[in-house]
Formats: C-alpha cells, structure tokens, sequence
C-alpha cells in the first residue's frame, strides 16, 4: 500500500471539510439574519413565548422564555414558566441544500429544547410546593413563512404548555 497516495487523499478529503464544512454550515438562508421571537399560545391555558433564534441552513439555535395561565376552575390552576435553549433541523434547509427542491420562502423546523421550568399552584399543598422545579424537554415542529421585508411568522406545535403557539420572526 502506498502510503503517500492514500494520505493525500485523505488530507484534501480533511481540508475540503474543514474549509467547506463551516461555510456550508453556518450561511444564513431565507429567515436571514437572527430573529426575535414574539409569539402567543393556547391550549390548555393561555400564555406567551419570546425568545432569540439564530437560522443558518440546515439548522437554528434558540433560546425561548415559555409563561402559560392555565384555566381557573374553582380553586385550581396554574402557571408555568420555562426558560429553554435547543436547536431544529430545517427540513427544507436541508432538502434545499441536497437540491431536491427549489428556494422556498417557508421553512419546517423539528427541533428539540431543553431547560428548567417552575409549576406555581394557586391551590397549593405540600407536595405541590416540593414538585415546583421541573425539567422541561420539547420536542417540537415549526411552520416559518414571509411576511414582509422584515417580518416572517410561525406556527408551532410543542408539548411544552401553550401547546399551540403563533406569532412573528423580527429580525434584529
């Protein structure tokens, strides 16, 4: 085996991803430049989220704050707060970038997100106060589309309360 050969290909292989690789990874796309989420949700309460996500080609990065009212019914209900940090992959991103379909002016996110999150009871007892802290963990699917110059909107279904949620992309 000639060791020469099969080490100048395995360098050029090495720098061709090492150059290539980053350019490809970290190019802004149809959402641009990074974005403040602004958003309202339901189901089973109501509630906000806001946060900062950072689109590049195949992926974002987030970090997003969730509050949510559940329904008053008596002496029950809730809020929760949320702050997570996560990332998606960006289906049509990705399906661009492999050349399967034309530019779009919409994107599909599935991501995952991950963070502390406090339950406050109205009605609280012992064990209600001692389950406050929980570890809130997302799984996600995001809608994203143009608007204006500089606005998009999304639509997004988590598991994380608001399940639903809508609201607008501006860009910072």
């Amino acid at each position: 085996m000639n060791w020469t050969t099969g080490g100048s290909r395995f360098s050029l292989a090495v720098a061709t991803l090492v150059l290539v690789a980053p350019t490809a990874l970290g190019q802004s796309r149809a959402l641009g430049d990074d974005v403040l989420m602004l958003g309202i949700g339901a189901i089973p309460g109501l509630g906000i989220q806001a946060g900062y996500v950072a689109p590049r080609t195949l992926y974002t990065r987030e970090a997003l704050l969730y509050v949510d009212a559940k329904p008053f019914s008596g002496k029950e209900g809730s809020v929760q707060i949320a702050v997570v940090i996560g990332g998606s992959a960006r289906i049509i991103g990705i399906a661009e970038t492999l050349g399967a379909v034309g530019q779009r002016r919409f994107d599909l996110d599935f991501g995952l997100r991950l963070g502390p999150g406090l339950t406050f009871q109205f009605e609280q007892t012992r064990s209600s106060k001692n389950q406050r802290f929980s570890l809130a963990f997302e799984p996600f699917l995001r809608f994203s589309s143009v608007l204006g110059p500089r606005r998009h909107y999304y639509v997004e279904a988590g598991v994380i309360r608001p399940l639903i949620r809508a609201g607008v992309l501006l860009r910072l």
